[in-house]
């Protein structure tokens, strides 16, 4: 598990160094799941156009990763700025980087676990 953290970080990098700004970038356990995971990624420019951000992503989990870890994420998920999950954040103060979320409930939504990679509400 810390290696898939560790690559995906290093894929929240490549994008924030492209000048890729993000407002969300997590992965979040599913519920009921041990070992699997959904990647959100919330950025005005994979609103603008998500069926390419989500593609653009893909490539780089399908470079990083390996077969193992990819078949970990069970999907990725591009939320606007006004998605619940956002507004789940919305409740801890400021941004948020390389922070583990367990066993938590945020305005009414219970999150079973969470790395959340990047969050920065002013995006």
């Amino acid at each position: 598990m810390p290696d898939l953290i560790t690559k995906i970080k290093g894929i929240r990098d490549k994008l924030l160094k492209e000048g890729k700004e993000l407002r969300l970038f997590a992965l979040f356990k599913k519920e009921n799941e041990d070992m699997m995971w959904d990647l959100v990624v919330s950025a005005n420019w994979a609103q603008d156009d998500y069926k390419k951000a989500i593609g653009e992503i893909s490539q780089l989990l399908q470079k990083e990763l390996s077969d193992e870890e990819l078949l970990m994420i069970s999907a990725i998920y591009v939320v606007t700025k006004e998605d619940s999950m956002i507004k789940v954040l919305s409740g801890f103060a400021g941004k948020m980087k390389d922070s583990h979320i367990q066993n938590c409930n945020i305005n009414g939504i219970q999150i079973r676990e969470a790395f959340v990679l990047e969050y920065n509400p002013a995006i």
